[in-house]
């Protein structure tokens, strides 16, 4: 009997041991050239990403755990340090949040400090593109030349991560021989989306040679769904991928019987658990994006039939509920009452008889302000003197110092609200909102105009802004 019970203590101990020891640790030290930095973000994939403050030493510590490896950002503004870390982890970091500007102590420095080496020189590399052709001279060899750039920076990218193979371990190489693949193939995508903002077709855009070695180049695997950057991936590029190739070998593109083009060919290329996957998001997009389409409830029961779990399902009717009752063009745009710089009130009924670009976003998100920062000013000198446009800007910042520090430090232009509470602040579940940056048009009714607006940088905004004027 003792023995049994020395037994069951003893695996007692090692199961809390081997608990214990599933955990890493990260200690953020700015140094001195940025004292002025009060809090920085940790972001692990969550929409709204973890605030820190300083501890007691002055520096920024946090604790991991759960499955490891993990890759993570922690950001400052726009800038951001990229890390890696296993189990066990206990990585000291000294920054001042530029480029090259992190240096790297403790358990997991050595793959820090590479995995920095690798985007810095992919920034660096990033900073040179200089096409010979320009896009309004000679748009096929300007777009060419773009196409072979994002190929020599992708390839730049997996051959840096080769040289750092005998400095770091062998489960970052591992993980990040999977990461950087994906990274590199997603970067010659965005070159396409890229061009393609700018206002041209699909087919105008894409590479002489299509996208068949961007095809050829992925694995549908479901061993690899383990790495978050192969699974955003496969979920998010795959099907945009495929639908390319359509364009390229000029095949219809239109969805049929109301199922969406990328949803129809990843069904057809994929299986088990990645198509599950895959077409699950898909079918929650559909369902967000297609409010006033009678093919909906249809296409949404056939999906559950042959692919939703028990609890997905139950997502999903939910989901197709919402948007019966959700914002979407043609209704009165629901009213609000939030606070505004100067604490006094505002509301969406102050504005009626003018058209309100109206911009959710929030401190922590970088590709808000770097919207803010790139697209905004141009968009507002276009309507500078025009009185019946107004740029409303509405914030879910949980802390409201860090909300007006960032409109300080971004110099961003135009009306700004507060609402308070991220997330889970009842205005975004009045505009439908499940992610930043979001954009909606109102009219001068107060009806929406755009319940998914194209972002400032656009070259379509501002027509669109026009056109709501005219309704």
């Amino acid at each position: 009997m003792k023995t049994g019970l020395i037994l069951i203590l003893g695996l007692l101990l090692l199961t809390e041991a081997q608990a214990q020891q599933k955990k890493a640790s990260v200690t953020v030290h700015v140094t001195a050239d940025k004292a002025e930095v009060d809090s920085l973000y940790v972001m692990e994939g969550q929409i709204e990403p973890k605030a820190l403050g300083r501890n007691a030493q002055g520096d920024f510590s946090f604790t991991l755990e759960g499955s490891f490896p993990k890759e993570l950002v922690v950001r400052y503004g726009m800038a951001a340090i990229r890390l890696f870390t296993e189990e066990g982890d206990q990585l000291l970091v000294s920054s001042n949040f530029e480029s090259g500007g992190s240096t790297f102590t403790g358990k997991g420095a050595n793959n820090a400090t590479a995995l920095q080496k690798i985007w810095d020189n992919f920034n660096l590399l990033q900073e040179s593109l200089k096409p010979t052709a320009t896009y309004e001279g000679d748009f096929p060899a300007f777009k060419e030349e773009i196409h072979q750039f994002a190929k020599k920076q992708s390839e730049r990218l997996l051959q840096d991560l080769e040289d750092s193979k005998d400095l770091v371990t062998p489960a970052f190489y591992a993980y990040q021989k999977v990461s950087k693949k994906y990274e590199a193939l997603t970067n010659r995508l965005f070159y396409i989306y890229y061009l393609a903002a700018t206002g041209k077709k699909i087919a105008e855009v894409l590479p002489n040679d299509g996208v068949d070695d961007i095809i050829d180049a992925i694995e549908v695997s479901e061993k690899l769904l383990s790495n978050p950057i192969y699974k955003e991936f496969m979920i998010g590029n795959y099907p945009r991928a495929l639908r390319y190739q359509q364009i390229a070998k000029g095949l219809s593109t239109a969805s049929k019987d109301g199922v969406p083009i990328e949803y129809a060919l990843a069904e057809e290329k994929t299986t088990g658990e990645i198509r599950k996957e895959i077409l699950h998001v898909h079918a929650q997009q559909k369902l967000q994006s297609s409010k006033n389409d009678p093919t909906v409830k249809t296409f949404m029961e056939n999906h559950i039939q042959k692919y939703a779990t028990e609890a997905q399902a139950k997502e999903l009717r939910d989901l197709y509920q919402q948007s019966l009752v959700s914002v979407s063009k043609g209704m009165i745009a629901p009213d609000f009452s939030l606070p505004s710089l100067d604490g006094k009130n505002i509301s969406l009924s102050d504005f009626r008889g003018k058209v309100v670009y109206i911009d959710f976003w929030a401190s922590w998100c970088g590709p808000c302000r770097q919207e803010m920062k790139s697209g905004a000013p141009n968009l507002h000198a276009q309507f500078k003197e025009d009185k019946d446009v107004v740029f409303l800007y509405i914030s879910i910042d949980d802390d409201e110092s860090k909300w007006r520090k960032a409109i300080a430090d971004d110099n961003i232009k135009g009306v700004h609200a507060l609402a308070k509470g991220g997330i889970k602040h009842p205005i975004t579940k009045d505009y439908s909102i499940d992610g930043i940056p979001r954009y909606v048009i109102v009219d001068r009714d107060g009806k929406i105009f755009d319940e998914n607006a194209p972002p400032p940088s656009q070259e379509e905004t501002p027509a669109k802004i026009i056109e709501a004027k005219k309704s």
